[in-house]
């Protein structure tokens, strides 16, 4: 039978009020798209591959955000790779990357040169680097699990260049 301290003259102390608990408000990411100010959640978010930037899904196409060419994002994938390669594992792993491409290139239809097993000693040996990797994937090959696949749909002018 305890009610309001004011409506008599209580001397029980004042009991503790439970508070709820405080957080700092959460920035959460906006699409990289100019003058879109959609927050990015897990259903709305999708990440470019070629330019590394998340947009929203309305965004998601290459001509939509701020993306790079292809070629620019391949050339950016070579300079890091070189940068970081020694000099002559460079030219050997450049150079692979040619062969592959110029066999697609020559035989289009066949698909024993649109498939680079992982387990491949050239492959390991030679295109180790991630931005090897990176540059191959950028040119139309995806990673399959235990290889990278160059789709029969992908656009092969990237690798004329």
């Amino acid at each position: 039978d305890h009610f309001r301290r004011e409506a008599h003259n209580c001397s029980a102390p004042e009991a503790a009020r439970p508070q709820a608990a405080v957080c700092p408000p959460v920035e959460l990411p906006r699409c990289a798209a100019r003058g879109c100010k959609e927050q990015l959640f897990a259903h709305n978010r999708f990440h470019c591959e070629r330019c590394g930037q998340h947009v929203c899904i309305r965004h998601r196409f290459e001509d939509d955000h701020p993306c790079v060419s292809v070629e620019a994002a391949v050339d950016a994938a070579l300079r890091h790779a070189q940068s970081e390669m020694a000099p002559a594992d460079f030219r050997n792993a450049h150079s692979t990357l040619l062969k592959v491409f110029n066999n697609i290139l020559s035989e289009p239809g066949n698909e024993k040169y649109r498939t680079l097993k992982k387990g491949n000693a050239v492959v390991q040996e030679k295109l180790r680097h991630p931005a090897c990797i990176q540059a191959l994937c950028l040119c139309g090959f995806s990673d399959m699990g235990e290889a990278y696949v160059c789709r029969s749909a992908a656009d092969l002018s990237v690798m004329r260049r």
